[in-house]
């Protein structure tokens, strides 16, 4: 028994439902992109072991950074709950919207999806600090199958700069 629909964010539910509503031939074309993309990070680590990147593009984004707006939340919401949702998305009427809401959390995590696209195991560890102590995630990721080294990494880097008791200051004086 799985989870029910209702208990997914509303984004969650949009992506089901576009990619309940792609064709198998867009898919099929989706995969060789991503195929590509693996196979160019596979060549990258032929030569390296590790790929080096922030994890975010700016400090730490505050809570609710990359909500839709409240009029579109509702709006699509709305559309989910009554089925339309699903035949705006298969005829892709919602295709620009989608486009929109992609670039806009690109903006915030454009390092992380190269990782998520092509199965590629990765970390971000908190390496650095903002002046107002909040951490600024580094992520490394490995060879394909190599979760191992990731994991001894994150052990020495965990040696070297301690971050499980670190707080921000407005976490320790409240």
């Amino acid at each position: 028994m799985g989870a029910n629909s209702d208990e997914f964010e509303l984004l969650t539910r949009l992506l089901a439902t576009l990619g309940n509503t792609t064709g198998s031939g867009v898919f099929v074309e989706q995969l060789g992109a991503w195929n590509n993309y693996a196979r160019a990070l596979g060549t990258f680590h032929g030569q390296f072991d590790m790929l080096l990147t922030p994890t975010t593009a700016t400090p730490a984004p505050t809570h609710g950074t990359g909500n839709l707006p409240k009029a579109q939340e509702w709006v699509l919401s709305t559309l989910d709950s009554t089925g339309l949702l699903r035949v705006l998305a298969g005829f892709g009427l919602l295709d620009g919207m989608v486009n929109q809401i992609a670039r806009d959390s690109l903006a915030i995590v454009p390092f992380t999806q190269l990782a998520n696209l092509t199965g590629t195991p990765a970390m971000s560890v908190p390496l650095h600090w903002t002046p107002e102590g909040l951490p600024m995630g580094v992520q490394f990721v490995a060879r394909f199958g190599k979760e191992d080294q990731l994991l001894q990494l994150a052990g020495q880097l965990e040696v070297a700069r301690p971050w499980m008791q670190r707080l921000p200051d407005w976490v320790t004086t409240a």
